[in-house]
């Protein structure tokens, strides 16, 4: 019941139940983009920038009502969306998640489910990380799982909750029952934690604010935006959409200084192909 399974991690934001603010497109006068081919006012210079580039496939977001609506890139020709109201994106996670504070796989039929990483297991990898003396209770004391997003096969990020100490969560990832990264002070008790497409960076959403990591590195700079809330990734992660109150701005992943300034607001977004 122990033995983690390889090979059922399959990340990216395939489900398009994400959500944006739809209505208005507000800049510096009220410009919006119309149904159809036709882009008017603030939209057209995104068309236009968009073009240049090799930044492709679907940006879908909802509204406050959480009712879905999609965009083609690069036109930003508005497309058919799925009918059904979504407040955040599914993130698939490969059959993994979360049961009594354990990572757990559920693949194997109905009601089965396989203990990938106990609580003793993430404990112990906690308390054998030398950060770890730098906890409450010098990283002693009993872990739990509260969240977990896959990264790709055989690898994901998982909040990691203290017993005693609730208040200082923990950001792991793991190479099946290894743990290769540990961030301490990070996440709040209200941020979650969200992969990229292919599982090269994932995120911590706040409600204000949106912070980027490589899988395999360090922080990533976002562009200097006021008060981001929500992320998306393309298909191949080459691209990044960050959604602001009245903005998306759509940058090559690598480089935060290109934006393009999309004048659409949204709640939440997802990018497919």
């Amino acid at each position: 019941m122990r033995r983690f399974i390889t090979g059922v991690l399959v990340v990216g934001l395939l489900g398009l139940g994400l959500a944006a603010v739809v209505d208005a497109l507000r800049g510096e006068g009220r410009q919006t983009i119309e149904a159809g081919a036709r882009t008017v006012g603030a939209a057209a210079a995104p068309v236009a920038a968009l073009s240049a580039t090799d930044a492709r496939g679907t940006l879908t977001y909802s509204d406050e009502q959480c009712r879905l609506h999609a965009l083609r890139l690069p036109g930003l020709r508005p497309v058919a969306a799925p009918p059904y109201r979504s407040c955040e994106p599914h993130i698939p996670s490969g059959g993994l998640g979360i049961w009594k504070g354990e990572v757990v796989w559920s693949g194997l039929g109905f009601q089965t489910i396989q203990v990938v990483l106990s609580r003793a297991e993430l404990t112990a990898a906690i308390h054998g990380d030398p950060q770890a003396a730098q906890l409450a209770f010098g990283g002693a004391g009993a872990y739990e799982a509260t969240q977990l997003v896959a990264l790709g096969p055989d690898r994901y990020a998982v909040v990691l909750d203290h017993r005693r100490a609730p208040w200082e969560r923990l950001l792991a990832v793991f190479a099946g029952r290894r743990l290769v990264d540990l961030r301490l002070g990070v996440i709040g008790p209200d941020d979650s934690i969200r992969p990229s497409s292919t599982g090269r960076y994932f995120a911590l959403m706040r409600p204000q604010d949106v912070q980027v990591f490589q899988t395999d590195g360090g922080e990533v700079q976002l562009p200097s935006a006021s008060l981001p809330h929500a992320i998306a990734w393309s298909p191949d992660d080459r691209w990044t959409a960050l959604a602001t109150r009245y903005s998306i701005y759509v940058f090559p992943s690598e480089r935060s200084d290109e934006t393009i300034r999309i004048p659409l607001a949204v709640r939440d977004l997802d990018w497919g192909p």
